[in-house]
């Protein structure tokens, strides 16, 4: 009885069959498909933010197939668009509605590469779904700055998006800086604060 395995490496698929038998010439057998020769499969998924997942397939995929949202389903989660990612192209960014911090099933059908190989027995995998990080404390470090400490690291990018804070009563934000050193604090310089 032999034991199958399946090792993607770089859109390198290798078979990899164990054998039982004790000898070393018959302990491992290996069979190998190379990108084009009709193995396409999906390797990987991932929460990338609160609102996006990241699909890894074994080879590039082909455009108009990996980019059409009904070739994806997440039950109990909104799929809004999908794209190729164009530095990465073995990758698909997937837009979702506001994630919860559960575990989700991606159903993956009709996807083909860019050699027009169909995704092997189309393709289910788990990921856990992201949200986004709680705020632990925020105040008023003078009159036109707020200090906000979040629970974990948040992402640069994201954490110095003006329009991702809410001030309420109603306080313009003009920047934000997430802090070299310490990563879960972010800087935001806003309008003159009344009573300050």
């Amino acid at each position: 009885m032999k034991n199958v395995s399946v090792i993607i490496i770089m859109g390198v698929a290798a078979l990899l069959l164990l054998s039982t038998c004790i000898s070393r010439e018959n302990m491992f057998e290996l069979a190998t498909a190379s990108p084009g020769e009709g193995f396409f499969v999906l390797v990987d998924v991932y929460s990338t933010s609160n609102t996006s997942v990241r699909v890894v397939f074994s080879s590039n995929v082909g455009g108009a197939s990996s980019q059409e949202v009904s070739h994806y389903s997440i039950p109990g989660l909104t799929i809004v668009s999908a794209r190729i990612d164009s530095s990465v192209r073995t990758s698909v960014d997937i837009t979702t509605f506001l994630q919860q911090d559960t575990q989700y099933l991606l159903a993956v059908s009709g996807v083909v590469d860019a050699d027009g190989i169909t995704l092997e027995n189309n393709g289910n995998m788990n990921f856990q779904g992201d949200v986004a990080p709680s705020i632990l404390s925020a105040g008023s470090y003078d009159n036109t700055t707020v200090v906000v400490y979040f629970a974990e690291e948040v992402e640069q990018s994201s954490a110095e998006k003006t329009a991702n804070y809410s001030i309420v009563p109603a306080l313009g934000v003009v920047s934000a800086v997430r802090d070299g050193a310490d990563r879960s604090k972010v800087v935001l310089q806003t309008a003159s604060q009344s009573g300050a």
